[in-house]
């Protein structure tokens, strides 16, 4: 069902392909209907066109409709030869039924389809030469039907040394959706069964003892050590099988059984330099050299840098990881195994990724764009994180210690808490593909003995915001990063970005006002200052929007939600940094209250919610110890049904 219409018009109240294609930290949206009317923009902007090279026809059957199209990829990749990468989306709208029915080739979980974090990648080039390595890999692991449960993963031992000593075995289980609050899913647990041997496809796999356990502190993986050895034990083993009796969304696709054993490994990747660690204020900050520069910039923006960080693993580069170890004595290659394997660090550690924001995406465009074309009073309404404005972004790297320079590009960063006064000695090996560099041991990427002592993380001062007109304030602006672990998050070194602004001339006791800022905004600038002389702290939500209160403590890990409670995480985080700056600055404890803006562009629903109205009452309800006001700019009721945290 389809009607011809103009050139840009609204194809997708049609029977209507989508077409989304993105290079370069831009993307554009294409549409065709069933009359083969057409449709293009950048990103949401209409006034975009690709010219007279965008043409399309369509062909309309007994039960079927055809499309044929051609698109030029000139005026998308701008100058120069067009990359071979690029992101990409396809979305079908049928409407013949009189209800829309949705599909897309890479969905993005939303009401929205113009999230670029959401799209596949397209390569165009020829097809990779097969690896016979990596077939021998995947012939290594079948998954057998089971008359009950999900299924049996069976895994190939063979490429095991003979009697080989098992140091660790991790069954790796990925999940072919994030499981949220919003799912039933949620709170069933993962149930995985090692079995003696001998099961048939389409049997009834029979289970005894206890299931396999997530592995923590990042609780990603299942303990499959004993299981291995057990099988191991009993001599020569072909095969060993895993019957998975619940596990949500399943994805046999990516399941894998990672072994650590005594050996000498084969193709060993280079190895890390420059292995460094430095302890303070409770924390051990362990920086070394990657071996590889993807960014090759050290100015770049969101949109250019989030599609080099997506596109580490494809292309054939091989899955590179870099493997932090701690252990009290010096780390050797014959004592490896015996040490603490504390992370698994991804290239690009040294960008603050979490300290990207709309606003300084906005400021950018202010500041460099000639002119703003749009349809809409306010020309930044449809701005995103990482959509229109917020993909412009300029990057930052962190800074570990107050006054000093950001972290080279090339610099790997993993920050440990520690939990014991001690020595300690750290080692990092570089992961190719699932095997470690353990031969290379040296002084390059091994370090110690640091002394470590418990204490509560300090923020670290990042830089001062240069002044700007539309920073509202005139106030020292100061921008901090804390580095947390449990109970301040769920999982081991998250960080957090706040602001301080601090008011122009001395004052014994300055108020203090903490500003929460408008969904899908951050610590950017300050949005209200009540009193002129007040200090302003504001912190970021992100990036789990969580209300101002907390998120459940299995979210994005294989525990179920039967096994936790949602905690308030946000809301320590808050309430330490608040007091933190009321030590550091004369603060005048009477006077501190939180503020929050109103929202008028969206929230978790469209019509505008948000979540700082919410977050300004309750701290100040449950915490009149510390907060004497509260001015929440709006009424809102909580519907914490629709946060899926």
């Amino acid at each position: 069902r389809a009607s011809r219409r103009g050139h840009d018009g609204s194809i997708w109240e049609d029977d209507s392909i989508e077409i989304f294609l993105g290079v370069r930290g831009r993307y554009w949206h294409l549409g065709i209907n069933a009359a083969g009317s057409t449709y293009d923009a950048r990103a949401k902007d209409s006034s975009f066109n690709l010219g007279k090279g965008f043409r399309a026809a369509a062909g309309r059957g007994k039960s079927q409709w055809t499309l044929e199209a051609a698109i030029p990829l000139g005026p998308m990749a701008g100058t120069g030869e067009a990359p071979t990468e690029w992101i990409g989306n396809f979305c079908r709208n049928r409407r013949v039924t009189g209800d829309l029915q949705e599909a897309a080739w890479s969905p993005t979980y939303s009401g929205d389809s113009h999230l670029p974090s959401r799209f596949g990648r397209l390569i165009f080039a020829d097809a990779p030469k097969a690896d016979p390595a990596q077939t021998v890999i995947r012939q290594a692991v079948t998954f057998l039907p089971a008359a009950e449960g999900v299924g049996v993963v069976r895994f190939d031992l063979s490429g095991l040394p003979a009697k080989a000593k098992i140091h660790r075995a991790d069954l790796r289980i990925y999940r072919s959706a994030q499981v949220d609050g919003r799912f039933d899913e949620a709170l069933t647990d993962i149930e995985v069964y090692p079995l003696g041997g001998g099961f048939a496809a389409g049997a009834k796999a029979r289970a005894s003892g206890n299931p396999l356990t997530v592995r923590g502190p990042w609780h990603d993986s299942l303990d499959a050590t004993e299981a291995l050895r057990k099988r191991l034990s009993k001599g020569a083993a072909a095969k060993i099988d895993f019957f998975v009796k619940a596990c949500p969304f399943f994805a046999a696709e990516g399941v894998c059984l990672d072994v650590a054993y005594e050996g000498r490994p084969a193709k060993i990747p280079p190895q890390v330099t420059r292995v460094r660690a430095l302890h303070r204020a409770g924390q051990t900050f362990i920086t070394f050299k990657e071996i590889n520069d993807p960014v090759k910039s050290d100015r770049i923006n969101w949109g250019a840098l989030k599609m080099i960080l997506d596109g580490l693993d494809a292309g054939g580069k091989g899955r590179l990881r870099y493997v932090v170890y701690r252990h009290r004595r010096p780390i050797t290659a014959d004592n490896l195994h015996q040490a603490e394997r504390i992370a698994v660090v991804k290239g690009g550690s040294a960008w603050n990724l979490n300290g990207r924001s709309v606003e300084r995406g906005i400021d950018w465009n202010i500041a460099n764009r000639y002119a703003l074309v749009h349809g809409h009073w306010n020309p930044f309404h449809p701005a995103s994180q990482d959509g229109q404005f917020g993909r412009d972004c300029p990057m930052d790297r962190l800074v570990i210690q107050d006054g000093q320079p950001p972290l080279a590009r090339t610099t790997g960063l993993y920050v440990h808490t520690a939990a014991a006064k001690q020595k300690v000695h750290y080692a990092v090996v570089t992961m190719l593909d699932g095997v470690e560099n353990t031969l290379e041991m040296s002084g390059r990427n091994t370090t110690g003995p640091i002394a470590e002592t418990p204490g509560e993380p300090e923020p670290v001062l990042q830089k001062e915001f240069p002044p700007a007109p539309n920073f509202n304030y005139r106030e020292k602006r100061l921008h901090y990063v804390r580095w947390v672990g449990p109970p301040y998050c769920n999982l081991p070194s998250q960080y957090y970005n706040w602001a301080v602004g601090v008011p122009t001339g001395a004052a014994k006791g300055h108020p203090l006002e903490l500003s929460l800022h408008r969904d899908d905004r951050s610590y950017w600038r300050t949005q209200y200052r009540v009193e002129r002389d007040s200090i302003v702290v504001s912190p970021h939500d992100f990036p789990i929007p969580t209300w101002w209160y907390g998120y459940h403590e299995s979210l994005g890990t294989l525990r179920s939600f039967s096994k936790g409670v949602v905690q308030p995480y946000t809301e320590r985080r808050i309430l330490w940094f608040v007091d933190w700056v009321a030590r550091k600055w004369p603060v005048d404890r009477s006077r501190i209250f939180v503020t929050s803006v109103r929202r008028v562009s969206g929230g978790w629903t469209k019509g505008g919610l948000g979540a700082g109205g919410s977050g300004a009452i309750h701290l100040a309800v449950r915490h009149p110890e510390v907060f004497n006001m509260a001015l929440p700019g709006h009424g809102t009721t909580p519907s914490y049904g629709v946060s899926p945290h």
